[in-house]
């Protein structure tokens, strides 16, 4: 699993990763094809209050994990997933809605086996938000949380908010936070079946 903010790294390396391991799945946060239409309609028309957001995001991907991952899962394959639980944990908490809550409804997703995550600078973060502001969208900056900052300035507050609580995360579940090629490969090798 990868995990971190925005623009840090993580679908490049989970991409290259999967090229290592052509028999792996990739699946991705918000990306299943039957409910996504409806989830980006309503974020286009900013109709989600946070705990909306938390529960059709959690949604979404449950719908991807239990249709697309938990069989490779169960057929003792790899999942690569840009993304996983400790997503909506960030982001919701970030929003005002209570752990607890968050809590309770990735209580459905398995423990992954390895976590790896990314950190980057805020003003690296920014930088690259700057060069692209276009493909962030009113949640996606944390404008529904801050709606008087202008996008960069609540782009910035989401973007602390997140990496204070990944933070949190990645210390209390041993996430690895370097060299995080070699330890997937290493974790991986162990799970593939031998040719």
């Amino acid at each position: 699993m990868g995990e971190g903010t925005s623009r840090s790294g993580k679908t490049t390396f989970l991409r290259s990763l999967a090229a290592e391991l052509p028999d792996s799945l990739s699946i991705e946060w918000n990306s299943h094809p039957d409910f996504r239409p409806a989830v980006d309609r309503l974020k286009r028309d900013r109709a989600l209050d946070p705990v909306t957001h938390s529960l059709v995001s959690v949604t979404d991907y449950a719908l991807t994990f239990r249709q697309r991952a938990l069989p490779v899962l169960r057929a003792g394959g790899v999942v690569l997933s840009d993304r996983y639980l400790f997503t909506s944990w960030v982001r919701d908490t970030a929003r005002g809605v209570p752990a607890s809550s968050v809590a309770d409804l990735c209580t459905q997703f398995p423990r992954p086996d390895l976590v790896c995550y990314f950190e980057a600078p805020a003003e690296l973060t920014l930088a690259r938000f700057r060069e692209r502001p276009e493909i962030y969208g009113h949640y996606a900056t944390g404008s529904d949380i801050w709606p008087d900052l202008n996008p960069e300035d609540a782009f910035r507050r989401y973007f602390e908010a997140q990496a204070a609580g990944y933070g949190k995360l990645a210390e209390a579940n041993d996430f690895v936070t370097e060299d995080h090629r070699a330890h997937a490969l290493a974790r991986m090798s162990g799970m593939l079946p031998s040719a």
